[in-house]
């Protein structure tokens, strides 16, 4: 009782009994030396790993709380104290930083192996209680684990997973659309035959087939044709329609293709050119235009009607 607190003070120990005078001798004793500790006991809280590596942790932790109007109660630094698990705080075993930050990272660790991580802080009035014991594993040498992060981590995965599903099913849809669409139009080609009787063509040429008889005579490779007057039309936009192909004319008329006289003319790379790409309707539209070639050799100079 009496001392002062953050002291150092020195004891003497006698051993004295009832001959102890007639030997002589000055009393044997023994000196033992021992620090008083401080009057209000600082311990810092919260202590905490934010990072494991495989040779590294990184530690955190809160000050103890001070009081600002004694200039004694300050924080001259910490000592921070890790030690493996099995072997609990053997100092032969024990990794012992200071630091006069809250924080440090203690590199050196042996990689899978837990450690158990205790800090105290170093008043002016003397060292605090050391913290409890918080414990960390070392990750192994080909992966680092963030300890805090771990939940985040599983987040971004199945968030990036539902991502990518989420890209796929777009992509899916979107092929099987352009996949309808031109299955769709290849059948529109198949199943719509023009209002008009349409020749076969290859090579730009007009082609009769064995259901198609040939006129005979003295021009017998001229069609004779039984069906639609393919020069009765007096206009693109007329003619377009009667071929169930009214979709180009804003093509043709952008193209400067107003009259008849101009379609009889058309080739096939004219039309590949206006933007008619699908085989179908090119076959539509050339088989047209050979038809009116054919007719206008058949019926004279007439032309078209205006």
């Amino acid at each position: 009782m009496g001392l002062e607190p953050v002291t150092e003070y020195k004891f003497q120990v006698f051993a004295l009994n009832g001959v102890s005078d007639l030997t002589g001798e000055s009393p044997k004793k023994v000196e033992i030396t021992a620090v008083t500790e401080a009057s209000v006991v600082s311990v810092i809280t919260k202590l905490r790993v934010v990072s494991v590596e495989s040779d590294k942790l990184s530690l955190a932790w809160n000050p103890p709380p001070i009081d600002l109007t004694d200039p004694d109660d300050s924080i001259e630094s910490y000592e921070v104290k890790c030690f493996p698990k099995d072997h609990m705080e053997k100092s032969a075993n024990a990794t012992v930083r200071i630091t006069k930050e809250p924080h440090v990272i203690i590199t050196g660790l042996k990689r899978d192996t837990e450690y158990g991580i205790r800090v105290r802080a170093k008043m002016k009035k003397g060292w605090g209680e050391l913290s409890g014991i918080v414990y960390a594993r070392t990750g192994s040498v080909l992966e680092t684990s963030f300890v805090g992060e771990e939940e985040g981590a599983q987040v971004r995965l199945v968030a990036g997973v539902m991502v990518a599903v989420v890209v796929l099913s777009v992509i899916a849809i979107i092929a099987t659309v352009l996949f309808l669409r031109s299955r769709s139009d290849d059948e529109c080609d198949k199943k719509q035959p023009s209002d008009c009787n349409a020749l076969n063509y290859r090579n730009g040429e007009v082609y009769t087939g064995p259901d198609r008889p040939a006129k005979t005579g003295s021009n017998a490779t001229t069609p004779l044709f039984a069906g639609t007057d393919m020069i009765q039309f007096s206009s693109v936009e007329e003619w377009l329609e009667c071929i169930k192909m009214s979709r180009y004319i804003e093509k043709f008329r952008t193209a400067g293709i107003t009259d008849m006289n101009a379609v009889v003319d058309l080739t096939v790379h004219q039309l590949a050119s206006l933007g008619v790409t699908l085989v179908g309707h090119q076959k539509k539209i050339m088989n047209s235009v050979q038809s009116m070639r054919a007719q206008i050799r058949v019926s004279g100079p007439y032309g078209f009607l205006v």
